[in-house]
Order: C-alpha cells, then sequence, then structure tokens
C-alpha cells in the first residue's frame, strides 16, 4: 500500500506542468545533432543552443515569455555548440563548448542579455579539434573536464584559464561524469570501453569493457561506488548496466532491457530520490 507520504515524494515524476498557462513559446533550439541536451538550467538562468550558428540563448528560467525574432544571443562560437553546463559555484558563469576546438566561459550580467555577446570572458584553448563535452566538478571551484574528438580529456583551471591535467585515450569520450565525492571522473570511450581515472594521478586510470554494441553510450553514478551505464548489446539492441567500481574489470552487477528506441539512450539518475529515467 502506497502511502500519502511516499505518494508526494512522486507527485511531479508523471512532468505534467504545475502552470499549464504559463510556458516559453516559438523555442528554436537547434536541429544540430550532438551527444547532448544542447540546453542546460540551475533553476535561475536556462541556456540553450538557438537555432542560429553558433549561437546560445540565456533566459531567466522562471520568466515565462514568448521569444522573438530579435533575442540577444551569445555568439562567440565558431562552430555548433556541442554542450552546455552553469557553475555550481556560480549561478551566472556559464560554460560552453563546440565544434571549433574551444570550451568558452561566460559570466551573464544580473538582468540577463540584453544584447549579442561576441567576445567570451575567457577561452579554454588546447583541443586540436571539436569539443563533445564539458563537465565542472561539483565540490572544487573552477575545475573543469573537457572531452574531445582528439581522444583528450582535459582538466581546466579556470582561475589560471589553462590544462592542468590532460588524459589521453584510444578514441574519444561519448560521455563523462564526476563521481559525487569529486575523486574520480567516470568516461565512456567509444570502441565499447568505459575508464576511471583520479585527475591528479595519471597513473591512476584504469578501462574495462563495457557494452558489446558499437553506438555510443552513456553513464551515471548511482554512488560513490555504483554506477549506470547505457548502452547496445551485439544484437543492437538498446540496455542498461550496473557496475560496482571496487569491483575492476568485473562483469556487471545488473543488466536489463531499455525501452523500444534506435538512438542512443540518454540516461538521468535522481538521487534524492533514487529515480533512474530514460
Amino acid at each position: 500500500m502506497v502511502t500519502s507520504t511516499q505518494a508526494l515524494r512522486f507527485r511531479f515524476l508523471l512532468g505534467e506542468p504545475a502552470f499549464p498557462r504559463q510556458k516559453f513559446s516559438d523555442v528554436i533550439q537547434t536541429t544540430v545533432n550532438q551527444e547532448n541536451d544542447g540546453v542546460a538550467s540551475n533553476g535561475i538562468l536556462t541556456a540553450m543552443a538557438w537555432t542560429q550558428a553558433s549561437s546560445i540563448a540565456v533566459w531567466k528560467a522562471n520568466e515565462f515569455k514568448r521569444f522573438d525574432a530579435n533575442i540577444p544571443l551569445i555568439k562567440g562560437h565558431a562552430g555548433s555548440i556541442t554542450d552546455l553546463m552553469f557553475s555550481p559555484f556560480h549561478d551566472q558563469l556559464l560554460a560552453s563548448s563546440s565544434e571549433d576546438g574551444k570550451c568558452k566561459i561566460w559570466m551573464i550580467p544580473d538582468g540577463g542579455l540584453v544584447s549579442h555577446v561576441m567576445k567570451e570572458d575567457m577561452a579554454l584553448l588546447g583541443h586540436s579539434k571539436k569539443v563533445l563535452s564539458l563537465r565542472w566538478h561539483n565540490s572544487v571551484e573552477n575545475l573543469l573536464a573537457s572531452a574531445s574528438i582528439d581522444n583528450t580529456i582535459k582538466i581546466w583551471d579556470v582561475n589560471e584559464g589553462k590544462a592542468a591535467y590532460s588524459f589521453n585515450f584510444a578514441n574519444s569520450a561519448t560521455s563523462m561524469q564526476w563521481k559525487p565525492d569529486g575523486k574520480i571522473l567516470g568516461t565512456m570511450i567509444k570502441g565499447s570501453q568505459m575508464a576511471f581515472f583520479d585527475p591528479r594521478a595519471e597513473s591512476s586510470v584504469w578501462q574495462q569493457a563495457s557494452h558489446e554494441g558499437t553506438k555510443a553510450q552513456k553513464m551515471q553514478w548511482i554512488s560513490d561506488v555504483i554506477v549506470v551505464t547505457a548502452g547496445f548489446n551485439k544484437m543492437n539492441e538498446r540496455e542498461f548496466a550496473l557496475w560496482d567500481i571496487r569491483q575492476q574489470g568485473a562483469s556487471p552487477i545488473a543488466t536489463g532491457e531499455l525501452p523500444d528506441g534506435s538512438g542512443t539512450p540518454h540516461i538521468y539518475f535522481d538521487r534524492e530520490h533514487g529515480l533512474l529515467y530514460n
């Protein structure tokens, strides 16, 4: 029997709009296919890769409105936007990555964008090819990880504007997530591999086989020792697996099928409620 307390815990599970008449309309998100969502929000600001080439729109997360054609945009990249993420320490600090091989840092003004922004506050230069994704560290301020198709993952000291560490792999990373305690970065590597490492120690890198399928794979941390991954089996059927990282090289502790579909399964874990979204 479901108690009233349990029911309240999952009252927003279906994603029904709390205010049906309040919404954002005429949103024209980019149609460029990327590995990531193309949208980021911290509850105060929302950023989205816009339909205009190499552009980012930023607006107040709860200021419902209809967008017009002349919305002010960030236009500082020379290639399509691949990923966006707000700093967990500074609400107005936005990081972006692009097909131009650069990560850029933007400080959004208090009142939001009032005109097009053409110049970044900082450019992180070092990747030689398209940057696929980036992740702010969840407990160390101004530490940022980025992954590129140049087969490297770089750890940036944003205070200094340079890469503090760089790790080379045989292929590019299709997913990248910091461990909840921040001590390890977990990645899914193209070619049915996953890797884990402490960015402070190059010798800490260890890899093992993941899903047998050749398509892109995704990862989320369930806890400091358990990760869930999503990918494809050798029949190209979508599946998930749970791994205990204390058992290096071991088989997954659990596996299962994911709902029908042919695209890369994007997964999200809600640690507060113990829910995995696909």
